[in-house]
């Protein structure tokens, strides 16, 4: 299962703590160190959970999130759903999808009221897992693209985007 850049892992950090959210769901959670990340550094924490598709569901995100729906974050079309987080942790997540895909899964979330931390990578890197076909990369998402959607605050990194896009 691959994962995120080292260096990117501090500045998520500083934005879960300036934000502070109460509420989160983290999309694709592999290993589930931002949702350990979420539960050491959030005293105000009142529920985590995680969406996971079924090739990447581990046992040891039981351990960690309150509770993990296993399916494609992109078929989780109910506002009612999303509105139920104040924060949505897509870390390496939403180059997986089309930009097409992306901004609607985007929008839904948003205008459910929730706050988006995105991190995607800078650069487009090949990526194939042969166990599990969500791991294909299949887009690159600049500044331009979550533009369209507001960045409410910029934490990137020399190899990764990482911004706050704001709910509606």
């Amino acid at each position: 299962m691959p994962s995120s850049f080292a260096a990117s892992y501090p500045p998520i950090i500083e934005v879960l703590l300036t934000i502070a959210p109460q509420r989160v769901i983290d999309i694709g959670p592999g290993w589930g160190k931002y949702g350990l990340a979420c539960r050491e550094y959030l005293p105000g924490l009142q529920t985590l959970h995680a969406i996971e598709v079924p090739p990447g569901r581990l046992e040891v995100q039981d351990a960690i999130y309150d509770h993990v729906y296993t399916g494609d974050a992109r078929l989780f079309t109910s506002p009612n759903f999303w509105a139920r987080f104040d924060l949505v942790l897509l870390i390496d997540v939403i180059e997986h999808m089309s930009l097409a895909e992306g901004h609607r899964l985007v929008d839904l979330m948003q205008h459910s009221g929730c706050r988006v931390l995105v991190s995607t990578p800078k650069v487009f890197e090949s990526q194939h897992d042969d166990h599990n076909p969500y791991e294909e990369h299949v887009s690159l998402w600049s500044g331009q693209d979550f533009g369209q959607h507001g960045i409410e605050a910029d934490a990137s990194t020399i190899d990764s985007v990482i911004y706050v896009l704001p709910g509606q």
